[in-house]
């Protein structure tokens, strides 16, 4: 629409009643979605495992680990 009737992004969104960063908004590819939730559920084993090591050998201080 800003291309045929030479409007600002602005304008045609106001126009047409949706929100600039809807117009705007582009999906993720499928392997940033992926990488996302490997580096997530990555975080979440790391975290796990540190926890275990501290409960097995009764430290309290993150030094220890």
């Amino acid at each position: 629409m800003e291309k045929a009737y030479e409007v600002s992004e602005r304008r045609s969104c106001k126009v047409l009643n949706i929100n600039r960063t809807a117009y705007r908004y582009k999906p993720k590819k499928d392997e940033q979605a992926i990488k996302y939730t490997f580096n997530n559920k990555l975080k979440l084993v790391l975290y796990q495992i540190s926890f275990m090591m501290k409960k097995d050998q009764g430290f309290e201080n993150k030094r220890y680990v």
